[in-house]
């Protein structure tokens, strides 16, 4: 198995851990998973689930591509084949890619895919936001607390992050959209 990947997220989990001076039994306390585990996925002996994962940057206070982002010197470039992407658990039908190159910029910007006929739920974030998304293609359904907007390409929409209810593809082509949300949550 090649854990060059998970050593790399393990030692970043320590680094923060150590540097908030949380002990790794407190760690496990407040995420709920055991102190064993944590010692091996920051030894990078086994890998952590999606899920785990943001237990951990929730508990760290820090974003769960915190843990992904394989580049520690800040470059300025992302490459098109080399962005972090990610599915929310349970939510699937979403795929996010990472475009700034990591999350210490004070916005955060992502690029959304949702399938023709998919939907998704948002979630509560961890802290209040301010999200703009512009739709690149297909028709988006966003879906606000007071109402729903569908956008085409070349429309935006800006909102408070809290009136999220989700999204959905109201298209028969993929639904592409770049969001951007500050400050970084995900």
């Amino acid at each position: 198995m090649d854990t060059t990947h998970e050593t790399g997220i393990g030692e970043r989990i320590r680094e923060l851990r150590k540097a908030k001076d949380i002990s790794i039994r407190e760690l496990a306390r407040q995420t709920g998973l055991t102190s064993s585990f944590l010692s091996q996925v920051e030894r990078g002996l086994v890998s952590t689930s999606i899920n785990s994962l943001r237990k951990i940057a929730e508990v760290l206070e820090v974003s769960i591509l915190y843990f992904l982002n394989d580049r520690p010197e800040v470059d300025p470039v992302v490459r098109a084949d080399s962005r972090v992407g990610i599915t929310m658990p349970g939510y699937s039908e979403i795929i996010y890619e990472l475009i700034t190159p990591n999350l210490a910029q004070k916005v955060e910007v992502f690029l959304g895919k949702l399938a023709p006929g998919k939907s998704y739920e948002a979630r509560l974030l961890r802290a209040p936001t301010e999200e703009c998304v512009y739709v690149l293609n297909g028709a988006l359904k966003v879906m606000l607390e007071r109402q729903e907007y569908t956008l085409y390409p070349g429309d935006s929409i800006t909102f408070e992050g809290i009136a999220l209810k989700g999204f959905a593809c109201d298209s028969e082509e993929e639904a592409r959209w770049i969001a951007v949300v500050t400050p970084p949550v995900f």
